[in-house]
């Protein structure tokens, strides 16, 4: 439930500065792409629904901090 309502409110913002596709469609380096950028699990020829995406799109948005976390700068 937390990702639908962090979803919807990036998505105005990100929506903004990125394009939105419904349908899946190949990025810039071939990869199958969909909604604003989502490319874990995505073939050509797949649809989503706006809620689908907003949901997508909070998913990532609360993965990625945590996610981030591991990272560490070598000195």
């Amino acid at each position: 439930m937390a990702s639908i309502f962090i979803g919807a409110l990036a998505v105005g913002f990100v929506g903004a500065e990125e394009g939105v596709s419904t349908k899946a469609y190949r990025d810039v380096v071939g990869a199958p792409t969909i909604w604003l950028g989502q490319t874990s699990g995505v073939r050509i020829g797949d649809t989503a629904t706006m809620d689908e995406c907003k949901t997508m799109l909070g998913d990532a948005l609360v993965v990625l901090p945590f996610a981030t976390l591991h990272v560490r700068r070598r000195p």
